[in-house]
């Protein structure tokens, strides 16, 4: 090609060239056509950048994702659980997760069991073969009960027995004789109240006149392995013959009892009286006239107070409606 040629060729070309950039210059200005880099970081994202209007090329960094809280839990038979994940820091507005759920519960007693449904694995067996009055738990999850029974699941349990967690018979637990003896003029003796002292022995109360062939009337201590404590003696306890209720013990150790009585070891004390740790009266809880009829339950506030339920309509003078 001739010299001469060759600047008008060059000058030809740079026109085609100006023609092609202007023609996708306007393509790329057209309302929503961006064009995108992508930045070539493993922890950086981009958004589109216009470069004629000569914007910066935008470089968006990812947040944080993380969960809630340590641990979700999930209803029973609602079949999913909600998990709450929060997102701190980045601005590329948007979240890309993958979780993986394991389930790595071995066996049926992980799980916890709808309120009121039966409890499987605490089984008496054939059970008592009369009436539970009333239950104490243990510290230890042991349970003593008391009532008008003779045996429990097949074991000699007079009126009073206690369980192991699971429900079967404690054989570490025994009275070591007759336990609870018939009351006079052939009623069954019963135990109508049980409460557990802070050492671990066991006060009992009910309609009974011996322990083990022991004069008691209607309240006893035991030791932990279910004998007699002989150091705790009420002499001739409530009269007259009638059931004792209910027994609560004070933080101080001493007793509240209530039930059908209107004396207490020959001082006069209408349904309700306070004992020693001895099992003596104390006669600094003076409660007048008290009721004018028997206490069905009783229970002690955090203040000392005490709450009595039961039959009567008066207490110490004043109208009250068994309560």
């Amino acid at each position: 090609m001739p010299r001469a040629t060759q600047p008008f060729l060059r000058r030809c070309i740079r026109f085609v060239l100006a023609l092609v950039i202007i023609a996708v210059a306007s393509f790329l200005d057209w309302p929503g056509r961006h064009l995108g880099w992508l930045v070539p970081s493993a922890s950086a994202f981009t958004t589109s950048s216009n470069e004629k209007s000569g914007s910066p090329l935008a470089v968006v960094l990812p947040g944080t994702v993380s969960f809630a809280a340590q641990n979700f839990s999930v209803k029973e038979g609602d079949g999913f659980a909600t998990i709450t994940m929060t997102r701190t820091g980045g601005s590329d507005n948007q979240v890309v997760a993958k979780v993986s759920l394991t389930d790595v519960t071995t066996s049926p007693a992980d799980y916890r069991y709808a309120p009121g449904s039966l409890d499987t694995s605490f089984n008496p067996g054939t059970g008592a073969d009369g009436v539970v009055y009333a239950t104490a738990l243990q510290p230890d999850g042991k349970i003593i009960i008391g009532g008008s029974f003779s045996n429990f699941n097949g074991v000699s349990a007079n009126r009073i027995a206690r369980l192991n967690p699971n429900g079967f018979p404690d054989l570490t637990f025994n009275p070591g004789g007759s336990g609870v003896a018939n009351s006079p003029g052939g009623v069954v003796g019963s135990v109508w109240a049980v409460a557990i002292q802070a050492d671990g022995k066991i006060l009992i109360g009910g309609y009974f006149k011996t322990y083990n062939g022991t004069p008691r009337n209607s309240i006893a201590r035991l030791n932990a392995d279910g004998s007699l404590d002989t150091s705790f003696d009420p002499a001739s306890g409530p009269a007259p013959d009638s059931a004792l209720t209910k027994i609560i013990v004070q933080p101080d150790g001493k007793i509240i009892i209530g039930g059908g009585f209107t004396s207490f070891n020959g001082t006069s004390r209408n349904h309700i009286a306070r004992l020693n740790v001895d099992g003596s009266l104390d006669t600094t809880f003076d409660p007048g006239t008290g009721s004018n009829g028997g206490l069905s339950d009783v229970a002690l506030q955090v203040d000392g107070k005490i709450i009595i339920g039961g039959f009567f309509t008066n207490y110490n003078g004043n109208g009250s409606d068994s309560f």
